[in-house]
């Protein structure tokens, strides 16, 4: 069985004070020994020495030491707790997050690379028509370049003449020389088939290609009043189909032999 603190000193104060009051019986009967030796000339071996008694006292009782008293501990304040910014480092070593280390960085600055012009090239001009087509189904605002030549233009004209033999216009033969074109073939007037020889030029003018009769030349018969600017309005409605096509022309450049058109996809 253990004895607490308090416990053991207060046994320990009791087998002290026995100590002391038996220790001093024993010096008192040892002084009334001695004395009587030395008073015994006198009385003889039969006197009997008066030792006087000293009256035994209870010793103080100990006071107990107090109990020391505690140190407390010092409160632990948790550290504050905050979302990880960094996997690597402990939650509990992650600074507060500050006003700049919320903002979330500038994104960088997306330039798109320019598409350099794209050159269409064909077997003929039904298969640069088709090219034209796939490259607008890529995105716009892509440059292109196609060259037609006289040979090319002719067939399709050929072609659309035998689709609508309702056009009164036969043998139709375009020659391009630089900064306009010259058109030659024979067309129905009054029930007549004529051969009048047509000058134009080309050119692109606000995203849109413009072709403009500049003179009519019928040989020996002059020209009936108002036929070359019906004619130009005529061309007027058929390049007006153009608009919807998705492209927008910056430029159209006649040279010998052939017609360049430049321009972007809308």
């Amino acid at each position: 069985m253990r004895f607490s603190g308090r416990l053991w000193i207060l046994f320990g104060g009791l087998i002290a004070a026995n100590c002391l009051v038996w220790g001093g019986c024993l010096l008192a009967c040892g002084a009334c020994a001695v004395s009587s030796s030395s008073e015994g000339g006198g009385a003889g071996p039969t006197a009997v020495a008066q030792a006087t008694l000293v009256p035994w006292t209870r010793a103080p009782r100990l006071s107990p030491s107090p109990m020391p008293t505690a140190t407390p501990r010092p409160t632990r304040t948790p550290a504050p707790t905050f979302w990880i910014a960094n996997p690597t480092v402990p939650w509990s070593t992650v600074a507060a997050p500050t006003a700049a280390a919320t903002v979330a960085p500038a994104r960088p600055t997306y330039t798109p690379t320019p598409w350099p012009t794209q050159v269409i090239q064909g077997a003929n001009a039904e298969a640069k028509a088709q090219a034209l087509m796939a490259l607008a189904a890529q995105g716009s605002d892509i440059p292109f370049r196609v060259t037609f030549t006289e040979a090319e233009v002719e067939r399709e004209i050929a072609r659309y003449l035998a689709e609508n033999p309702e056009t009164p216009a036969r043998n139709v033969r375009i020659s391009f020389q630089p900064g306009h074109a010259v058109i030659t073939g024979q067309v129905k007037v009054g029930g007549l088939w004529i051969s009048p020889t047509v000058y134009a030029t080309a050119v692109a003018r606000n995203g849109k290609a413009v072709v403009t009769i500049t003179r009519i030349d019928l040989g020996p018969f002059p020209l009936p009043g108002g036929v070359e600017e019906q004619l130009n309005q005529q061309l007027a409605a058929i390049l007006a189909g153009l608009d919807t096509q998705p492209f927008r022309f910056t430029a159209i450049t006649l040279s010998t032999g052939r017609i360049t058109v430049e321009g972007r996809t809308k």
